[in-house]
């Protein structure tokens, strides 16, 4: 018999809803060390919800939200911030701060010394190519450099396996601001950082880039998880369809043989 792992996030039946809008419903997710899993979805059918109820940024929900097999509110939140970090959407920061400071607001949950911190923290802005930018004010940034130090800033919270083991990742549209080239940087550095056992949970709008890059996708329909699996088994002409009402054909990719997703005329 094979040794059961236990994952580092497990969703139990997990339904929120606002007033009487029903958010999400009835999920049940497991999350393990060394995996990135993408949620696909259309706008509103309840991906961020998800990732904000897991984090317990929702007043509202039913269910268990387990963290390394402990439920997720018998931890204090400096505690729990040493083992899981999460990006929304939205990230403002008004305060002329330089944007190393920002990205050393990651290191708060730790206690590893000012010198570890500071490398760390240089070590994430150079993953998302703003080192050039590390001492200009956040507010003086463009909207893509601010997402570049905020998500530089969530990786060193995460950053190591010596400061806190499990370690989870919550990403919500990741690379929405992010040109081609900085979206390569980011997806190649979050693989390196999952090898060394890191777990990645994002929503991606690019299924191509969740077929490239996730080890799981779970299509998110009407607040629940319509399909989950490889790329292959979820990303199909027929669940895009589903999802969106559209038509789309899926070919290989000429090189690395990944899904490609074309939407039809």
């Amino acid at each position: 018999m094979g040794v059961e792992i236990t994952p580092i996030l497990r969703l139990e039946n997990l339904s929120a809803q606002v007033q009487s809008t029903e958010l999400i419903r009835n999920v049940n997710l497991d999350i393990s060390a060394g995996e990135i899993v993408a949620l696909i979805g259309p706008n509103g059918a309840g991906k961020s919800s998800l990732l904000r109820a897991a984090v317990g940024d929702l007043d509202s929900f039913e269910g268990r939200v387990l963290f390394a097999d402990r439920d997720r509110t018998l931890y204090k939140p400096r505690e729990l911030a040493r083992h899981l970090a999460y990006l929304p959407q939205n990230s403002e920061l008004s305060f002329a701060f330089e944007s190393r400071e920002v990205v050393l607001m990651g290191r708060i949950p730790h206690s590893c010394g000012a010198r570890k911190d500071l490398q760390i923290a240089d070590e994430a802005l150079a993953m998302v190519d703003m080192s050039h930018h590390a001492h200009r004010l956040y507010t003086h940034l463009s909207g893509g450099e601010r997402q570049r130090v905020q998500l530089a800033r969530v990786l060193a919270q995460v950053w190591r396996g010596q400061d806190a083991t499990p370690r989870l990742l919550l990403l919500d549209e990741p690379c929405a601001s992010l040109d081609v080239a900085h979206t390569q940087a980011l997806m190649d550095g979050l693989r390196s950082l999952v090898s060394e056992g890191l777990a990645v949970v994002m929503v991606l709008h690019d299924f191509t880039l969740a077929a490239r890059h996730a080890t799981r996708v779970a299509a998110i329909h009407n607040g629940e998880i319509a399909a989950i699996g490889t790329a292959e088994q979820v990303i199909t002409p027929r669940t895009i369809k589903t999802l969106f009402g559209v038509d789309a054909s899926i070919v290989a990719h000429p090189k690395s043989g990944k899904t490609v997703v074309l939407v039809d005329d």
